[in-house]
């Protein structure tokens, strides 16, 4: 039996080109576990990450991913995890309050203060 080498190697090609082009459109992306928000990789200004970290430190969330991305001119929230409709809407309307070129013109924070 033939192996598909020419199928595999397209394979091996596209998956990284196919990550590549999904973070394009990341803006940035937290880890949140134990009620602490963690940044994890893009930019954001550290405000924001403080913001949201007060969000899901009170009740606290055990444990989410938080992924904004750039669609339509301006920042989406896509929330996997452990999170009621409360910490949603209040994680959509923190993330509201920055435009999308300050979140763009964001750094790479530190930790919550």
């Amino acid at each position: 039996m033939d192996t598909p080498w020419p199928l595999l190697a397209l394979v091996l090609v596209a998956v990284p080109f196919v990550l590549a082009l999904r973070r394009a459109t990341d803006l940035f992306v937290v880890r949140v576990r134990g009620g602490r928000a963690t940044f994890v990789r893009g930019r954001m200004p550290q405000a924001l990450l403080d913001d949201i970290a007060e969000v899901v430190r009170t009740p606290p969330v055990s444990e989410a991913v938080l992924r904004v991305v750039r669609r339509d001119g301006r920042a989406e929230l896509i929330a996997k995890g452990t999170l009621d409709a409360a910490h949603l809407q209040r994680l959509r309307n923190v993330i509201a309050c920055y435009s999308l070129p300050r979140i763009m013109a964001g750094g790479r924070p530190g930790r919550p203060r």
